[in-house]
């Protein structure tokens, strides 16, 4: 369904004429009052007639997915609209998000670091808030390879899989790759098909998009870009280093056998599942910095998202210090965000449930709980309480884990006769056994 036909129609509208007046001379906060089911029309008539990048920030992610499907509806085709979705773990899980998931993520900062691309990405608060690779970082591990050009192939591999790629036999997913001898094949998460990089000597020979599923060449290509396959700004050894700071001494037996391992693996060169655990060590960019200053930032209900966040915050604290008392997590891990921001500028603030007596002048205190604002005193010191959202912003929410996509010859390779499989187009039905089928079937 194609409803761009519609959009001249609010152009006559005088308060609809004077936002986008207001909008285009003055930069700051501007309030408007629409219906929800009207809020996709407005979003579109406004992205298109002042032709800036935007961000609509939502309080839940259900809301952020609802206005990803409605918008394209009043564009029309090739509709520039980015969905930005949230990881699948809370702060301190070991569990790493559905390869989807990152591929939707890193596309989303492929096309902002690029510069010349002007999208309407929408997302969660928890989706925005997550710290994530600095602007900086992502644009130096950006990188193209062309046609013609000379390559180091060891050196080459080795700086894709510190960038977050997984070697395979196959390349079937995003952020893998294997290579056959002088042949490369790699899947970049910017790309919707993957390519086969043939070598001659230390030269690139040709570049192909190929199908994942048949193997099959599908075009020739002059050069592709490669974009990190992790949301990790540190190399093997910068997170090594980084974990060995932390004070491991209350970890129960179960987590330092964890955490050895981990170490290890980052020893050999190697990720690990769960390094989503991590990153709030490493990374330290914030996703609107990806964004110029002119962009539009759209809060789709500022109080529900307030609301929401000061909510999420609390589960994360609570779960931090059940880890904590569980001896699941290091004792100076850090408390997301707030502490976090304080122990840049050399203050050191541990949280605390109660503030039952006066703190002494010239001191910080870090409370877990939720207020809807700060204030400061005009008497005395000129005592200031800060709320979360004036200090920093955003928290991260809970979500239901989706499962990660598996290769088809592990899926296949487990599978008895008999056993119940779900089709997602057919239902259930019944593993009977393979049958090779020609291409020309």
């Amino acid at each position: 369904m194609n409803l761009s036909g519609l959009l001249s129609l609010i152009d006559d509208m005088p308060s609809y004429r004077k936002l986008v007046q207001e909008l285009q001379a003055v930069r700051g906060e501007r309030r408007a009052v629409v219906v929800d089911a009207a809020k996709p029309y407005l979003i579109t008539t406004l992205f298109r007639q002042l032709g800036l990048p935007m961000l609509v920030i939502t309080a839940r992610s259900e809301r952020a997915r609802q206005l990803h499907e409605e918008i394209p509806l009043w564009f029309g085709s090739d509709a520039p609209i980015r969905l930005f979705p949230e990881p699948d773990a809370l702060p301190y899980e070991r569990l790493s998000s559905d390869s989807y998931t990152v591929q939707q993520r890193l596309r989303v900062l492929s096309d902002l670091s690029e510069g010349d691309k002007k999208p309407l990405v929408i997302a969660s608060a928890y989706a925005v808030a997550r710290k994530t690779m600095p602007v900086a970082r992502f644009a130096s591990a950006r990188h193209t390879l062309r046609k013609g050009a000379k390559v180091d192939l060891e050196r080459m591999l080795a700086r894709w899989i510190e960038l977050g790629y997984e070697m395979e036999n196959t390349v079937g997913l995003p952020g893998t790759v294997s290579r056959r001898g002088g042949i490369v094949d790699i899947y970049p998460p910017n790309g919707d098909l993957p390519a086969r990089i043939e070598l001659s000597g230390d030269e690139v020979e040709s570049i192909r998009l190929f199908d994942p599923t048949t193997q099959r060449s599908l075009e020739l290509v002059s050069q592709i870009t490669i974009i990190p396959a992790r949301e990790m700004a540190a190399s093997f050894n910068e997170l090594r280093d980084i974990v060995r700071q932390l004070d491991h001494s209350t970890l129960n037996s179960k987590a330092k056998e964890m955490t050895g391992e981990e170490m290890e693996c980052l020893a050999r060169g190697q990720w690990f599942d769960g390094l989503d655990l991590y990153t709030s060590l490493a990374n330290d960019g914030a996703f609107l910095d990806y964004f110029p200053e002119h962009a539009l930032v759209v809060l789709d209900q500022p109080d529900l998202i307030e609301g929401t966040l000061t909510e999420l915050d609390i589960q994360a604290i609570e779960l931090s210090e059940t880890l904590r008392k569980q001896g699941e997590l290091p004792i100076d891990f850090p408390v997301p965000y707030l502490s976090e921001l304080l122990g840049e500028y050399g203050v050191i603030a541990s949280p605390v449930t109660d503030v039952v007596d006066v703190p002494q002048a010239g001191s910080v205190t870090l409370a877990q709980g939720s207020l809807a604002g700060g204030w400061r005193m005009d008497v005395g010191g000129g005592d200031m309480v800060f709320s979360d959202a004036e200090i920093f912003g955003f928290v991260k929410k809970r979500r239901m884990v989706s499962k990660r996509p598996v290769r088809h010859d592990v899926f296949l390779s487990e599978l008895s006769f008999g056993d119940y499989v779900v089709h997602v187009d057919h239902g259930i039905g019944r593993f009977s056994g393979l049958t090779r089928i020609g291409l020309d079937n």
